[in-house]
């Protein structure tokens, strides 16, 4: 294996970059032209604290991409951890964003539609709050999608499969990207709508959130918490497109991340944050957005 960058012109370094930024670049761009229909702007100095504090938590990254002549991997490394970094803030916006067009609520149609299959979240959720140690554990697990995330993309990188990092990377993006579209026409507020249980404080707030987001005054964008429910789930999606980023990283990595994927989708209905149908359209995205990164895996650093 050679030192360096090594693809051909269909699926290289250049290739993922021009991929991510054209999503980012495509969903921003839907976001500014949908402001003036939806009588909202963007909070500038809330986007430029956002852009100084971004620099500040990436200034390391950056030092180490100027240093690619003597550390090429580990310069590479970071410059994928910086666009790790710009995928998880980039979309927040675009989603918001997707709220404010105030189309009818979905929850009734989903709520039918778990009770077509004989599911009840409600009725799981209670049962979990019922059971202490069960509710802790599935609390934990939902709270560690992020932590499990950045310790496969590490993974990823320090078993040199910059590949399998690349394609979380740029599939994340995409799954993001289909949510954020596809919120705009399916919007809910999750299984606790209309008082079905009572909602975490977390959920109340998100409920909340959405609630803002969908008066029709004016509004700022961006101060908002843009962990609003969505369909399809993008926390299933982003626990399952973990697990198959590390499918190539070692069967012990695979099974782990597997087992683990499969909790923190399961969480979202034991907690009551997801309709049963947002989590198996979450796990189609997942694989869907995961397959068409396929050429990424041919590149070689």
């Amino acid at each position: 294996m050679k030192s360096g960058l090594v693809s051909s012109p269909a699926d290289g370094w250049l290739d993922f970059q021009l991929r991510v930024s054209a999503l980012v670049m495509a969903s921003w761009a839907a976001a500014l032209a949908s402001l003036h229909f939806t009588n909202s702007r963007i909070d500038g100095p809330h986007l430029v604290e956002t852009a100084r504090s971004s620099l500040v938590i990436c200034s390391p990254l950056i030092l180490l991409v100027a240093l690619y002549r003597w550390l090429p991997y580990l310069s590479r490394c970071a410059a994928l951890l910086i666009w790790a970094w710009v995928v998880n803030i980039a979309f927040e916006v675009p989603i918001l964003a997707a709220a404010r067009f105030r189309l009818p609520l979905r929850d009734g149609a989903l709520s039918w539609l778990d009770g077509a299959i004989g599911i009840s979240v409600a009725s799981i959720s209670a049962w979990t709050r019922h059971h202490e140690l069960i509710q802790r554990f599935n609390l934990a697990t939902y709270a560690s999608l992020r932590l499990f995330c950045l310790s496969a993309l590490l993974l990823c990188l320090c078993r040199r499969r910059p590949s399998s990092a690349q394609r979380l990377i740029l599939a994340s993006a995409y799954a993001l990207a289909v949510v954020a579209l596809v919120s705009t026409f399916l919007p809910c507020i999750g299984p606790w709508y209309n008082l079905a249980f009572i909602p975490l404080p977390n959920q109340f707030s998100c409920a909340g959130t959405l609630s803002s987001l969908r008066a029709a005054g004016p509004i700022a964008l961006g101060t908002q918490d843009a962990r609003i429910v969505c369909f399809p789930s993008f926390h299933v999606s982003l626990a399952i497109l973990t697990a198959l980023a590390l499918r190539r990283v070692s069967r012990t990595a695979s099974v782990v991340g597997t087992v683990w994927a499969i909790l923190i989708s399961l969480s979202t209905i034991f907690l009551g944050w997801h309709y049963a149908w947002d989590v198996v359209a979450g796990a189609v995205l997942a694989a869907t957005c995961f397959y068409a990164t396929r050429p990424l895996e041919r590149q070689t650093v």
